[in-house]
């Protein structure tokens, strides 16, 4: 338990029907009996005057509210703690923190109550973390995935893999260490194999899936490419509704990755307008703005490809650069179609989406749109099982890579130690002990109150 009690607004600032203030720690109680007169019943929502009581018979009522006691260890952090709903008036607010603070209480840091949770084994480090994301969840799926981390989906999956290792290692080691006993049983190259193919292959499935999760954190990637001058920067501009970048007819305006954020539907998408590619160059810095652009290629989830619509050929010089796994999430664009007459039109697959606008006058923007959407949730919205973030998969991907490490003809020493080196990656996803760096950066991230 924590030496020290802390209280924060838990409510946003400003003016509203109800604030909600959170006390937690060994000083709940004395705090309890000051402001309220008593010590609500456990549990039970209970009407009461929140006072400032300065002398014996020098009391005055701050506010007036329900207050929610929580006993230790049943509580949100495993301390005691006391929720006081009042009105939503920030100077009543201040005023009622004022006084918890005379009588021994501190500001609680930001995600210093989740943190607590967590150190007194409430929730785990990835539940913890799922809840700053339930919070700012943008979008109904990735609140759906941060709710089901939250409720320790990702988390059994963790698990789940982490005692296969575990169990195996100490086969291992069992064998290493009673190497004389004729009763301990020695793990077969055979079972050793197979084992370690169950594992590697939990291993590659959760690390799909904690992409598929993260992908929803973090909000869909989408980059604007094709050769000089074919309309990038106008597309960009209508899509984002403002003149973010800079047109002009001569080619090659944009020399670098111009970033904006839209909501497309329900999803948050960071769309990147990229330097005009081609062949040739003497142009240092167009040079620099292309390969800035290749990079862009490959960090996006999908990819619109601009073309004029009198250069359909154009695309064949842009599809080598395209990654495989990209292709099925490629939508071609044959813009300026006012030259050509051409009517404004989806074209379907095969080999991919193929639609004709004019970015110059907004004619077939709402079907581009329209079209992006539908597969933006082919691409996101496949099963993502739970919420991860980056970290996760950096772990999960170092597991993977230990797993690969081990072949037959490895010794037991060796065989034991790589899986106690996977143990470990997998365990510091939802558990980061020894770290205090880490779990401060984890939750200073949070907001105040949480």
């Amino acid at each position: 338990m924590s030496a020290d009690t802390i209280a924060a607004i838990v409510t946003p600032y400003g003016r509203a029907a109800v604030g909600i203030i959170r006390i937690s720690g060994p000083l709940v109680k004395p705090i309890s009996k000051e402001l309220l007169g008593d010590l609500p019943p456990p549990r039970h929502a209970s009407y009461r005057h929140f006072m400032i009581r300065q002398a014996q018979n020098n009391s005055h009522i701050i506010d007036s509210g329900i207050a929610i006691f929580f006993p230790a260890p049943h509580s949100y952090t495993g301390e005691d703690v006391l929720e006081l709903q009042g009105h939503g008036n920030s100077i009543l607010q201040r005023n009622l923190l004022q006084e918890i603070f005379r009588r021994g209480g501190r500001q609680a840091q930001p995600g210093e109550f989740s943190k607590r949770a967590f150190l007194n084994q409430r929730i785990d480090l990835t539940q913890a973390e799922a809840v700053a994301a339930l919070i700012a969840s943008n979008s109904t799926k990735s609140a759906q995935a941060a709710l089901r981390s939250m409720h320790g989906n990702f988390s059994r999956c963790v698990n789940e893999i982490v005692s296969l290792v575990d169990n195996l290692r100490a086969s291992v080691e069992a064998g290493i260490d009673f190497a004389d006993e004729e009763d301990v049983p020695v793990v077969s190259p055979d079972k050793l194999r197979d084992e370690f193919l169950k594992i590697q292959g939990k291993i590659d499935t959760l690390l799909i899936q904690a992409a598929r999760g993260a992908q929803l954190n973090e909000g869909f990637t989408l980059a604007i490419i094709g050769p000089p001058n074919s309309g990038k920067s106008t597309l960009f501009n209508q899509l984002v509704g403002n003149d973010a970048s800079i047109v002009h007819n001569q080619p090659g305006t944009t020399r670098d990755r111009i970033r904006e954020q839209i909501r497309l539907g329900e999803r948050e998408i960071r769309i990147t307008d990229t330097a005009g590619l081609h062949a040739h160059s003497d142009d240092m810095v167009e040079q620099k703005g292309m390969d800035l652009t290749r990079s862009e290629i490959a960090q996006s989830d999908h990819l619109i490809v601009v073309v004029t619509d009198d250069n359909h050929s154009a695309v064949q010089d842009i599809l080598p650069l395209v990654p495989l796994q990209l292709m099925p999430h490629l939508t071609v664009v044959y813009n300026k179609a006012d030259l050509t007459g051409a009517p404004i039109e989806y074209i379907p697959p095969p080999p991919y989406a193929r639609i004709r606008i004019c970015a110059h006058n907004g004619n077939g923007i709402p079907l581009l749109m329209d079209q992006l959407e539908k597969q933006m949730d082919s691409i996101k919205d496949n099963g993502s099982p739970f919420w991860a973030r980056q970290r996760h998969i950096t772990a999960l991907q170092a597991a993977q890579e230990i797993c690969q490490k081990h072949d037959l003809c490895a010794t037991a020493e060796i065989t034991a130690e790589l899986l106690h080196q996977c143990s470990d990656q997998l365990s510091e996803i939802t558990s980061t002990a020894e770290r205090d760096e880490l779990l401060d950066k984890i939750f200073s991230q949070f907001c105040i109150g949480k």
